[in-house]
Formats: C-alpha cells, structure tokens, sequence
C-alpha cells in the first residue's frame, strides 16, 4: 500500500506503533504495578467459577488440537467467500 498511498500508509503506521505503545504501557501498569491495598482480601476463584470455566477450557484445548470439527461446519460457507472473492 506505501508505493499507492504513501501518506495515508505512513499515518497508519504511526497509529499502530502509538496503540501498540499505549497498550503496553496499560498491560504493564495493570498486571505488573504494585497491589491495590482494596484488593488484598478477594480470593483466587471458588469452585462454582472453575466448574464454569473448566468445559470452555476443554473446548478449547479440544479444538485447538484438533480443529476438524469446527472447520467442517465451516467449510460451506468460505468456499462461498472464495468464489467471491475469487472472482474480483
């Protein structure tokens, strides 16, 4: 895209390199800042909430090692897309 629209390219680039930098900078002060003393007394997670996340957790180790499943039931609608697309 630079050697079509060389300013409109250099100013999405500046734009991802300045989100990129502002979301580091926020993962960095949130996951790695000092303790908020009013969180000090909340817990790890009970045993209801790891009941309900433990089946979408299967799911997705299930899928991510064998993704077959999900890509058949998909498999109709991109051959869609790509004769759509395709034909552009």
């Amino acid at each position: 895209s630079f050697s079509i629209l060389q300013g409109l390219t250099a100013i999405s680039v500046i734009g991802v390199i300045v989100t990129a930098a502002y979301l580091l900078w926020t993962i960095q002060r949130l996951f790695f800042g000092p303790l908020n003393d009013k969180w000090q007394a909340i817990k790890d997670m009970n045993a209801r909430e790891i009941v309900s996340v433990a089946p979408l957790l299967g799911f997705m180790f299930f899928f991510g090692v064998w993704p077959k499943p999900i890509l058949d039931i998909m498999q109709s609608s991109l051959q869609n897309v790509v004769k759509i697309f395709g034909a552009m």
